[in-house]
């Protein structure tokens, strides 16, 4: 009963303060000013998406296998959505592709630097998770295995 009571009351005080403007005209809209209204900043995707790729490459976070969006997202100090926009309209590659591309790049400079260890561990330490991801990508990026790559940069 006290709930309905402060309720009522509540009321009463809501009419008595609207009869005070009663007398008032309602203002015409022709007469109201409009706030200027500002266009949203235009991004620059691409020169960011640049920006944050050579971050990405100096510091060598793409070696992280366990590397995720929200993550590089953190590392750059920015959201997950300006770091997607960045990659996929900036660069015109999605975050895995784009990762995946700067550790095939890692393997094949270690590959012709004539790198002596086993193509899978220097895959693994590019940030690869497993052999056939690696290869995939690999063969993706640059259109024969590691294998073929390595054979070719011995001749």
């Amino acid at each position: 009963m006290p709930l309905y009571a402060a309720i009522a009351g509540f009321a009463l005080y809501l009419g008595i303060a609207g009869w005070r403007y009663l007398a008032l005209p309602f203002p015409a809209l022709d007469t109201l000013e409009h706030p200027e209204v500002r266009s949203p900043a235009v991004r620059n995707w691409q020169a960011q998406g640049e920006e944050w790729a050579t971050r990405i490459r100096d510091n060598g976070w793409y070696r992280d296998d366990a590397l995720t969006l929200r993550r590089l997202a953190s590392l750059l100090a920015t959201n997950e959505t300006y770091v997607s926009r960045a990659l996929n309209e900036g660069l015109g590659v999605g975050f895995s592709d784009f990762v995946n591309g700067l550790r095939c790049e890692d393997v094949a400079a270690a590959l012709a630097a004539d790198d002596s260890r086993p193509v899978l561990a220097i895959a693994l330490d590019a940030g690869f998770s497993s052999k056939a991801s690696f290869n995939r990508a690999f063969q993706r990026r640059y259109g024969r295995s590691p294998s073929a790559y390595r054979a070719s940069r011995k001749r």
